[in-house]
């Protein structure tokens, strides 16, 4: 009988290799769990398609134009015209859609802006919103403490600043 001899000891580039294998093992399987769901999402959408699941086109917009707000009668023509936002170019026909750059440099910092009733941010705010020309533009600074800060403009498209305490 031969005598018998403990195994070897294993090193540590041994075990190394061993756990590269099995990291690798799971990368593979989680790759494939992965690539087999996004096959099946692109299968699924391109069968939606095919099938008549597609966006029925937008009815146009009616032909009547909404009724020109007009300017308070307690205002004067010249602060009429200092309220008014600058319109760049031609003025656009009244009730079409235009796009107005807004800028609120007024109210405490981090106050809430909303655009008719929509918040679109914070002061200061700097942004583009969409309206139809010749509609009123309502403009409101809430803050944190006090009142809000309610302007009305009237949308002619442009750029419009807010830098002063309201009328």
């Amino acid at each position: 009988m031969t005598p018998s001899a403990p195994p070897p000891a294993r090193s540590a580039a041994h075990y190394l290799s061993r756990s590269a294998f099995h990291a690798r093992s799971v990368a593979i399987v989680l790759g494939l769990v992965v690539s087999v769901r996004f096959a099946y999402a692109a299968l699924s959408h391109a069968l939606d398609v095919t099938t008549g699941a597609v966006a029925v086109s937008p009815r146009p917009h009616p032909t009547e134009s909404p009724p020109v707000l007009a300017p308070e009668p307690s205002l004067t023509p010249a602060r009429q015209a200092a309220l008014a936002p600058v319109p760049s170019g031609d003025p656009p026909a009244a009730g079409r859609p235009v796009s107005v750059m807004l800028s609120v440099d007024y109210g405490s910092p981090r106050s809430d802006v909303y655009v008719n009733g929509r918040k679109v941010g914070q002061t200061p705010y700097l942004g583009d919103t969409s309206c139809k020309a010749g509609q009123a533009l309502k403009i409101e600074i809430v803050q944190a403490k006090g009142v809000p800060l309610t302007y009305e403009r009237i949308c002619v498209g442009g750029s419009l600043q807010i830098e002063t305490a309201p009328p």
